[in-house]
């Protein structure tokens, strides 16, 4: 339930959408910060799939390797717009990209205070329905209530004696 959607981040960090309007309505699984040289970075995008990369728009070669490693969402920072070759790749792997004007660092800060709030969107109501058919598949609740009868019945007898 923690997990903020993209819709999220988009209405959140007040961002400009430049690719892949149409898939922003996964959830975002983590954060990842691009200042790495891409091949240092591959393994960290690869372990990281479904997370947010936050990175300078500038980063046109930390963008496309990140494309090629399952990123959720790409949020380019400093109000610096990728290159059209991004642009186009983004559109065919179906990874949104937006823009926003603060500098990764802010952006950073930001998407950690926005974690964990669920907001009136489609996403929350996916959210709320994943969650609740999670509980109800899993979750012995009967199993639960008898438990914890149980429990208060032998907390009962032991504090008479």
């Amino acid at each position: 339930m923690s997990l903020p959607s993209e819709e999220d981040l988009v209405r959140e960090l007040n961002a400009e959408v430049l690719a892949g309007r149409e898939h922003l309505d996964r959830l975002v699984e983590g954060f990842l910060v691009g200042a790495m040289t891409p091949e240092a970075a591959l393994n960290w995008l690869r372990r990281g799939a479904g997370s947010a990369l936050i990175t300078g728009g500038d980063r046109t070669d930390l963008i496309l390797t990140a494309l090629e490693a399952d990123m959720s969402v790409l949020v380019l920072t400093g109000n610096l717009y990728p290159s059209l070759s991004v642009l186009t790749r983004a559109e065919e792997k179906g990874v949104p990209i937006v823009l926003v004007p603060q500098d990764t660092y802010t952006t950073v800060r930001r998407l950690e205070e926005i974690s964990g709030r669920i907001s009136p969107t489609p996403s929350s109501l996916k959210k709320i329905r994943l969650t609740r058919d999670i509980v109800g598949e899993y979750v012995d609740w009967r199993r639960i209530v008898e438990d914890y009868a149980e429990w208060k019945r032998r907390k009962r007898g032991s504090s008479s004696t």
